[in-house]
């Protein structure tokens, strides 16, 4: 997946979470097991204990893997995460909120 960093929490929470306006996903499995869309959109995403956040701020685009396992407490949480450069165009399409992917504005 890939989308651009709005805002990480502070590093001393005990469940660090990042949230990330994501790209569109076409091929989500959901609980059930079923193959869904997912439009893009800003989400919180918990982040695994191993993945290092010290590289990452608000406005970098980043590409990561979401690590499903719905029989788990925290049924997601984000086991990769690089930073992608700045001139990576990213696609907001289908989302609501007015991004300008083009210009990789992102505000």
């Amino acid at each position: 997946m890939r989308g651009m960093v709005r805002q990480i929490s502070e590093p001393d929470v005990e469940e660090r979470q990042i949230w990330i306006h994501h790209e569109a996903i076409d091929d989500f499995v959901d609980i059930r097991g079923n193959t869904v869309p997912m439009d893009a959109m800003t989400m919180p995403f918990y982040i695994a204990e191993s993945v290092d956040l010290t590289q990452v701020a608000p406005g970098d685009r980043v590409s990561f893997r979401l690590d499903v396992d719905w029989s788990a407490g925290v049924p997601a949480r984000i086991g990769f995460l690089e930073v992608l450069p700045g001139e990576t165009r990213l696609s907001f399409e289908g989302s609501d909120t007015p991004e300008s992917a083009e210009h990789g504005d992102g505000h």
